[in-house]
């Protein structure tokens, strides 16, 4: 380099440039209808049945005390041991958890109660302090670090509003947010799972809605399956299927779930199909 300080400075402006400079756009393919038909699927397309598939995003909406962290971890063991969950089986593979809420002592009390306590598939991450994905590049590079590392087949982020600085409310800030998240998921072929809590209900209303969740819509637009949780007495629970984009779920608006700690959630026995209202 040049010992001119005005050249100089003008070569470490036309750097910087470059540093910042995003990645130049690719245009899609262009594809007929036909061709898009005859395009190969990923291989192992189910990680958990229908609400878990390759490049998929599931979110769980639940109020906190209701067991919305004991469902998604009951659903990382099925994945990452290619166990039962429901009435679904899991693929196997690794899990990343991202937790970003619970403590030390709440987070191996779960893990022991689904007999994760000796499992190396589910890798668990604690960062109470929370992550600031949208604005710190060493916090998005070592998430991906992880990924490129493990090759996961889910990656759960509880809660998102604590994944970044910005409003959840704000749509821009989700939309933004999302995208970012979509764009792993899609490259690296993993279903990102995220719990969302649910604002405070209308105690005149019998059941809640998608509308529910908290934050912007942005980010059950995207989704390719919603999924709610409302505890409605010690044990008894139900499941809201409100979003299924492939329509590959079951068409109902919710199961009845039982709980214990020695079975965890199973459908109850007294759910019957006359007892379910069909999605319109």
């Amino acid at each position: 380099m040049t010992g001119d300080p005005i050249e100089r400075l003008a070569e470490e402006l036309r750097q910087a440039q470059l540093d910042d400079a995003v990645a130049p756009w690719i245009p899609p393919e262009d594809l007929s209808a036909r061709e898009v038909c005859l395009l190969p699927l990923p291989e192992g397309q189910d990680i958990l049945g229908p609400i878990a598939q390759v490049g998929g995003r599931l979110v769980i909406g639940g109020r906190s005390g209701e067991g919305k962290t004991t469902f998604v971890i009951a659903i990382a063991k099925a994945v990452a041991e290619g166990t039962q969950f429901l009435e679904w089986t899991g693929g196997g593979g690794t899990v990343l958890v991202i937790d970003l809420e619970q403590g030390q002592r709440t987070v191996q009390r779960r893990l022991r109660e689904v007999n994760l306590d000796e499992s190396d598939n589910v890798r668990y991450y604690r960062i109470p302090d929370g992550l600031a994905l949208d604005t710190s590049s060493e916090q998005e590079e070592w998430l991906l670090g992880r990924i490129e590392k493990w090759k996961p087949k889910m990656v759960m982020i509880d809660p998102l509003y604590k994944a970044h600085t910005g409003d959840s409310n704000d749509e821009r800030v989700m939309v933004d947010m999302m995208r970012r998240l979509d764009k792993l998921r899609d490259t690296h072929g993993f279903c990102l799972v995220i719990p969302m809590h649910l604002r405070k209900l209308d105690p005149r209303a019998k059941d809640p809605t998608m509308d529910d969740i908290f934050g912007s819509g942005g980010l059950t637009r995207g989704a390719e399956v919603v999924l709610g949780l409302r505890m409605i007495a010690p044990g008894r629970s139900n499941l809201y299927f409100w979003k299924d984009r492939d329509g590959d779920l079951h068409e109902y608006s919710k199961w009845k779930l039982d709980f214990s700690r020695e079975h965890g959630f199973e459908r109850a026995v007294d759910d019957t199909d006359a007892d379910i209202q069909v999605v319109v």
